[in-house]
Order: C-alpha cells, then sequence, then structure tokens
C-alpha cells in the first residue's frame, strides 16, 4: 500500500509536468509574440528549466523536463535521429542542464582534441558524487579538473607507459594461464557465457598489476560484481532527480513525511542506500589492499605494480594515492567486455557516450560559444561508426586495420581528422583514458592465445548455464547471430553497453598442446 501510495505521488508529478509541457508549447506555438515566448521561457527557467547559453541547434524539450522523456528508450538511436536533422553537434535538454553532444570524428578533432584545455573538467553529478562517493574522492576520470587531479593523473600515467609496461608481466602471465585452463576445461562440456570468467580475469589482472598483490577467486569475483555495480550509476540521464528539480523537491516531501509518520519505505531511498552500500564495499577493499601494499613495501618483499612505483616515490599525499586507486580499480570494468581488440572496440563500443565532461572558459564550435559549465558529451559510437572515417562502417571487419590500413578497407592512409587514437573507444583530448597502451596489450595477448588454442562456435546455452550468466539480468535472452552492436544491448540507456547473453562452445584445436602449455613453467 505505501509503495502504491509512492508510485502514485511520483506519477501524479510527472503526469502534472507533461500537462504543464503541453500547456507552454501551445502557448508557445500559438503566440508569435515575443513577449509572451519569454515570459514563458522564463517561467520553464524558474521551474527549473534548462539554460539557453548557446545557439547550437537541438530538439526543443519538454519544459522542466527537456530532453529527458525522449531518450528513455535510448541514448544512441535518438542521437542518431538528431544528428540526422540537426548535425554533428547538437544542443540538448536534461531537466536543468544544458547539454552539447558531439557525434562526428571531425567535431570532437575540433573541439575535445584541437581545444582540448577548454573541455577537460567532469561535470558533478548527486547521485555518483555525493551519495556513491560520500567521502568526496572519485576518480580520475569522473573528477573535475584541478592541481590534484592532474597531478594524479601525471604519476599514474608515468606507471602505464609501454616503457613500464613490461615490468608487470609476472602478473599477466599467471593470470592468462589460469584463463587458458579455465575455458580448456570449459571446452570439455555445453556452450556457456563468458561474461563472469572474463569479468573475474580483467579485474584480477588490473588489481593485480594496480597493487601487486595475488587475489583470491572470491575476492576478484566479489571486486568484478561491484565494480560493475559502480558503473552502473554514472549513466546520463538518470536518475530523473539529478536533473529535475522539481522532483528532488518532491523527493523531500516524500521523506519528510515518512520520517514523521514511520513510513520506513517513504523515508529511504534505494537507488542512494545502493550506492552508499557499493561504496562502503569498495573503501574495505581498498583500504585494505593499500595496507597489505604497504605493509609488503616495508618489508622490501613488493613485486613491480603500479601503486607500488608510486608509493615508492612519494608523489602524492593520501587523497591522491585514494583518487589513485578508485581509479586503477575501476579500469578492469570494461576489460570484460571489450576483449575484442581495435575492431570489435570500434563496433561494440563498451562505454557508448564516454565519460560526460564539463566545460571550461573558450568553448566552441565553428564560431558558437559554448558556456563554461555545459555538460558536454562525447557521442564515440557514432564516431566510431562514422562512415566518412569507415567504410561499411557498422560491419565488423577486422581487415581495416591489416596489412598497413588504418581503418579503411579502401585505402592505406589514416581516415579522418587527426585525434591521437586509432579510435574513439577510450576518449580523446586531454581526458582519455591513461590505460589505454595496458589495456590493449592485455586484449591483444588474451585474443591471440584463445584463438590459436580454440575455436569458437555460438550456441544456444541450456537453462542450467544461464544461471551462472554475469550479471544475472543477461540471461533474459540471448544476442543475435548477427551480434547487433544496439538491438543486442541489454542497457540501452545506460553508459555501459553490456549485451545481452551469449552462448559460446570451444573446442580445443591441439589439447595435447595445450596441456602441455599449461604445464611448462617458462610461460
Amino acid at each position: 500500500m505505501e509503495a502504491a501510495l509512492v508510485r502514485y505521488g511520483q506519477s501524479t508529478v510527472v503526469n502534472g509536468l507533461l500537462l504543464f509541457g503541453v500547456v507552454f508549447l501551445i502557448l508557445v506555438g500559438q503566440n508569435q509574440c515575443k513577449l509572451l515566448s519569454r515570459i514563458a521561457w522564463t517561467i520553464n527557467r524558474a521551474l527549473g528549466g534548462a539554460p539557453h547559453g548557446t545557439n547550437l541547434p537541438g530538439p526543443s524539450g519538454w519544459p522542466i523536463l527537456g530532453n529527458l522523456y525522449d531518450m528513455k528508450d535510448g541514448h544512441i538511436q535518438k542521437l542518431k535521429e538528431w544528428q540526422a536533422k540537426y548535425g554533428d553537434v547538437i544542443r540538448c535538454e536534461l531537466g536543468e542542464r544544458e547539454m552539447v553532444v558531439i557525434n562526428s570524428h571531425k567535431a570532437l578533432a575540433e573541439t575535445v582534441v584541437q581545444q582540448n584545455i577548454a573541455y577537460s573538467s567532469r561535470p558533478i553529478f548527486k547521485l555518483f558524487h555525493s551519495d556513491y562517493a560520500s567521502n568526496g574522492i572519485w576518480t580520475v576520470g569522473t573528477s573535475p579538473i584541478n592541481d590534484s587531479v592532474q597531478r594524479t593523473r601525471k604519476a599514474f600515467n608515468a606507471q602505464v607507459t609501454p616503457r613500464v609496461l613490461p615490468t608487470y608481466t609476472k602478473v599477466i602471465h599467471p593470470k592468462l594461464k589460469k584463463l587458458l585452463g579455465e575455458v580448456f576445461g570449459i571446452s570439455k562440456g555445453h556452450a556457456v557465457d563468458m561474461a563472469d570468467i572474463l569479468h573475474r580475469f580483467g579485474t584480477g589482472q588490473v588489481s593485480e598489476q594496480l597493487m601487486g598483490l595475488p587475489l583470491d577467486d572470491d575476492t576478484v569475483a566479489m571486486l568484478a560484481e561491484n565494480e560493475t555495480n559502480i558503473f552502473r550509476q554514472r549513466t546520463v540521464g538518470f536518475p530523473a532527480r539529478d536533473y529535475v528539480p522539481i522532483l528532488r523537491g518532491v523527493k523531500r516531501i516524500i521523506y519528510s513525511i515518512g520520517k514523521t509518520l514511520g513510513i520506513e519505505s517513504w523515508s529511504c531511498d534505494e537507488a542512494e542506500d545502493r550506492a552508499r552500500g557499493y561504496r562502503r564495499k569498495q573503501g574495505v577493499y581498498i583500504d585494505k589492499l593499500l595496507h597489505d601494499l604497504k605493509a609488503d613495501i616495508e618489508a622490501g618483499t613488493a613485486p613491480p605494480s603500479i601503486m607500488g612505483n608510486i608509493l615508492k616515490k612519494n608523489l602524492l599525499d593520501d587523497t591522491q594515492i585514494l583518487l589513485a586507486s578508485y581509479t586503477g580499480i575501476a579500469a578492469g570494468v570494461n576489460l570484460g567486455y571489450a576483449l575484442n581488440w581495435t575492431e570489435g572496440s570500434r563496433v561494440y563500443t563498451p562505454v557508448r557516450l564516454g565519460f560526460p565532461r564539463e566545460t571550461l572558459e573558450g568553448a566552441t564550435y565553428r564560431g558558437m560559444k559554448i558556456p563554461k559549465g555545459t555538460l558536454t558529451i562525447m557521442n564515440l559510437y557514432s564516431a566510431n561508426h562514422d562512415p566518412n572515417v569507415f567504410d561499411y562502417p557498422d560491419d565488423f571487419r577486422p581487415e581495416r586495420w591489416m596489412n598497413g590500413h588504418k581503418g579503411r578497407t579502401d585505402m592505406l592512409e589514416a581516415p579522418g581528422d587527426k585525434i591521437g587514437v586509432p579510435i574513439l573507444t577510450f576518449g580523446a583530448g586531454r581526458r582519455a583514458c591513461p590505460g589505454f597502451e595496458m589495456a590493449s596489450r592485455g586484449l591483444y595477448s588474451t585474443l591471440v592465445l584463445l584463438i590459436h588454442f580454440f575455436t569458437w562456435e555460438r550456441q544456444p546455452m541450456s537453462e542450467e548455464a544461464k544461471k551462472d550468466v554475469f550479471p544475472l539480468f543477461r540471461n533474459q535472452r540471448e544476442c543475435s547471430l548477427e551480434m547487433d552492436a544496439l538491438a543486442d544491448t541489454a542497457t540501452p540507456t545506460e553508459a555501459q553497453a553490456i549485451p545481452w547473453a551469449c552462448g559460446i562452445k570451444f573446442h580445443c584445436r591441439d589439447p595435447e598442446a595445450m596441456q602441455s602449455w599449461l604445464e611448462n613453467n617458462d610461460m
């Protein structure tokens, strides 16, 4: 009954907002008088609507809600529609936030790459930066730009350069052997979904390179699950109250009534409680890993690791060390879904809208000013599928990267404007992912070994195998044989492109050679 009343109250508010929107649009549409139009926009702004700071083209939005409702069924599909109508850089409204979306390879080159400083900050969101990261320590990738973030990023970058990466091979090789051994065992049975195995592999490998500490299977599984849940808090447009002040007000009223009347379900917020729970759990294992690493350093037994090298050089203070640690642990999340190297990472862009940026002073696009503090989204999926850069952009064609080709099958020259990276999967400009080289090497070595020792075959999964799918919501259906990058996504409105379940049957090419390789201590 209580839950029903809450839902009724929330739906009444939304219906009221939509009714106001209809009246608003009629007022603006039927009255050409600039004064009336200005009054209507002023009312909308006073009630929490977005400012209109840039003259970039874009879709009209509902008053107060903006374009939140328009994007409820899928970000990429709706942005593709708007790009075709309004151009490569468009203005949208997400409640009280004005948002600029950059949709093409060329537009990204002209903005976040060529004007990298102006597009180098990050926005603040209540659910992620307050409820989840309540201690004020986020990650390098989600923090607004400041001296501390720049110093931490510089120290972190120095430990993941191509020159330094070979020092971590003592961590990588045992992990690869463990993965291949697990797949060898799986190959003797039925088709399985690989997400759980790859998540544990990716999270374990990155965590051990970060801290230099061996982690048991239960710890790695817990890390993988918790970090995935944390990443899902970073979704553009969710929750709606992060963007709509009226909804925040309604929530506070319901909370106060619940506290007064003793109605527990009214006086708590499941999303906020979950976010805080994820952070508490993350804080426990980060603190333990750092404590154990420091103990090993003092004892002189610490193997080479990213954080170990940073700690030994005393480059960062305690807060910056935590910032670097949270950043490194979070890096393992996407490795499981991105195990497909260059062409796979292009077609199946794991983080389709990248991490949101926020503009500083001086941001422009072809003469049009973009005010400081504007939420800016890089549509990495669209840029990775730009037909002006990649021929057959929606097709999986590894040959576009082979025999000297650099993205196109019909030419050898690098296509498009220079952006410093072959694909946009890891971002671009000043805040591009610093672990690009580390991730690429890890993906390459993993794929080479899996392809060398096994053939892969798509097969339907048994009901028993579906129980082991990770995360569990993916087992509601299986990906099509075409593996469509959009239609086969279980999370069309979330930050991370998580696919539906996918049954794969592995066949070992040479079991004796596989067994010999696993037993060889030289590798």
